[in-house]
């Protein structure tokens, strides 16, 4: 399989070759030629007055026409701005109500866990005294199990003896 994939690599690089295009190179300006009011990597601008010839090829704006799109990209930059806010801000809101609803749910379990927990204190406290009640010695239930015994021989044979007489 490692073949096949090298293999396949192999002929994709040398039978499908990667074109690039590159924009043309940007002439400079030569001394003789007209010099522009400025220039960025955005492009270059010149003030003209009518009748003046354009000290480069291309597209001639107005001060009304350069306006509106300065307005328009503006008006742009701001609805993006606030479209990205907007989203962020849901975003942020969704995300809260998750940790909200998290901190709810740990809240309540915590509750659960403390008040199982009361209960079971109180289960051990009451067992403890259970436990710990002071109870009768185990020699005076022998004491008086030998004297309950004794007492019902000695009634039995009284009842005998009557009925015998």
């Amino acid at each position: 399989m490692k073949k096949f994939f090298t293999l396949f690599l192999i002929i994709q690089v040398f039978i499908f070759p990667a074109v690039v295009n590159a924009q043309p190179p940007v002439p400079l300006a030569s001394p003789d030629s007209p010099t522009p009011s400025a220039s960025n990597s955005l492009g270059r601008t010149a003030t003209l007055n009518e009748g003046d010839p354009a000290p480069f090829a291309g597209t001639l704006l107005d001060s009304r026409a350069t306006a509106r799109m300065i307005a328009e990209l503006q008006f742009n930059r701001q609805t993006c701005d606030l479209r990205v806010s907007e989203a962020v801000e849901r975003r942020a809101a969704i995300m809260q109500l998750s940790i909200d609803q998290l901190q709810i749910r740990m809240d309540t379990n915590n509750q659960i866990f403390n008040r199982r927990l009361e209960i079971k204190d109180s289960q051990i406290q009451f067992m403890d005294r259970e436990l710990n009640r002071s109870t009768i010695h185990p020699a005076w239930w022998i004491v008086g199990g030998i004297v309950i015994g004794a007492g019902i021989a000695l009634g039995s044979f009284a009842a005998a003896g009557q009925f015998s007489q």
